[in-house]
């Protein structure tokens, strides 16, 4: 009489199904990671802009940053719905320097309470151009006008994917790190 061998064996099953959980928590390991980089890339995408700001106010420029959500509009080159860090000229409505730092489950908070950045709200930060301390920095309501009258004395800015990163700047010498 012949054995059917046409199944596979339970030995065979646990096999395949201990590989399938090794590759399993191998990948969820590297989408972690991969939040976590998301994070700290806005994180120091910011500080760099930052710091760029704060050199060209102290070389004569007055000049602002300004940290904003934009939806996506392919009419002005906004390829993806993201958060974007942007350099203007004191005068100037178009950006001269303009980066996306993030999409998708990202989140920014502006401040010791922690206020969203959304839609029609935008985190502006000014350095002085005679000393590189913050002249203002605040929340700005797109929709109009209005810049923030004055900066606390320390300015906090978080990056929120899986991780927390945030920005640290203080108004009295515009000093700037992350933790």
């Amino acid at each position: 009489m012949r054995k059917n061998t046409k199944g596979i064996s339970y030995v065979e099953l646990v096999i395949v199904m201990g590989i399938l959980a090794a590759l399993i928590g191998i990948s969820s390991i590297s989408f972690s990671a991969a939040w976590r980089a998301r994070a700290s890339k806005a994180a120091n995408s910011v500080d760099a802009m930052l710091s760029q700001s704060k050199i060209n106010a102290l070389s004569g420029e007055d000049n602002y940053l300004k940290i904003l959500y934009r939806e996506k509009d392919t009419s002005r080159d906004i390829n993806e719905s993201a958060y974007y860090a942007e350099l203007y000229r004191v005068g100037s409505s178009t950006p001269y320097k303009s980066e996306n730092i993030g999409s998708g489950r990202l989140r920014i908070l502006f401040g010791e309470g922690k206020t969203d950045i959304e839609q029609n709200k935008a985190v502006l930060i000014k350095f002085n151009s005679k000393n590189g301390a913050v002249e203002y920095s605040g929340i700005e309501d797109i929709s109009s006008s209005d810049t923030p009258a004055s900066a606390p004395d320390k300015t906090q800015i978080y990056f929120i994917f899986g991780n927390q990163y945030c920005v640290n700047l203080w108004r009295a010498t515009g000093e700037h790190n992350i933790s």
